[in-house]
């Protein structure tokens, strides 16, 4: 139950925020850093695959770069993300022990249709661990690798029976 009230909580939130047009510093604070390295991972039926790379290679990312990790579901049925490691099960209900963007400030960007128009948004989190994903939506995190997330992860969709189907792709943080 707490989990459904958590993802009410932040799609209710998310829409409040897509309705109004926000700024945020994260840009200027950022702007003498390096350039953002952008990624495309496509959700498709049971699967996880950056764009332009073989099914099933690894998601590769270096520790202290700049992201925009943008995901786009072009399945036909709703996914979740979530990166993390350590799988635990609990009577069919997943999750991962640790998550690697749990406590990492980032930016979450998407656009919505309100009223005919569409409204992009831009919300500043304080970390991550899920969010849920309709058929033809598109979400990003624009994020710096913490230098402590090095080692391997996975990405994983905990939809019911997606996991087991093979939903989920290796993370190498390098």
């Amino acid at each position: 139950m707490k989990s459904l009230i958590t993802r009410i909580a932040f799609c209710t939130s998310l829409f409040i925020t897509a309705t109004f047009t926000l700024s945020t510093g994260w840009a200027s604070e950022h702007e003498h850093q390096k350039p953002l390295i952008k990624i495309k991972v496509l959700l498709t039926e049971m699967s996880f695959q950056v764009e332009g790379l073989p099914e099933g290679a690894p998601l590769v990312l270096q520790a202290g770069e700049r992201y925009k990790l943008i995901f786009e579901n072009v399945g036909v049925v709703m996914h979740e993300v979530l990166l993390g490691r350590g799988l635990i099960s609990n009577h069919g209900d997943h999750n991962y022990q640790e998550h690697m963007l749990a406590d990492t400030p980032l930016i979450l960007t998407g656009s919505s249709i309100v009223d005919g128009k569409k409204r992009i948004f831009a919300v500043d989190v304080n970390g991550f661990e899920e969010f849920e994903l309709d058929p033809g939506l598109r979400l990003s995190l624009l994020v710096s690798i913490p230098e402590t997330a090095r080692g391997v992860w996975e990405l994983g969709c905990f939809a019911a029976g997606h996991h087991e189907a093979g939903m989920f792709l290796p993370v190498l943080v390098q």
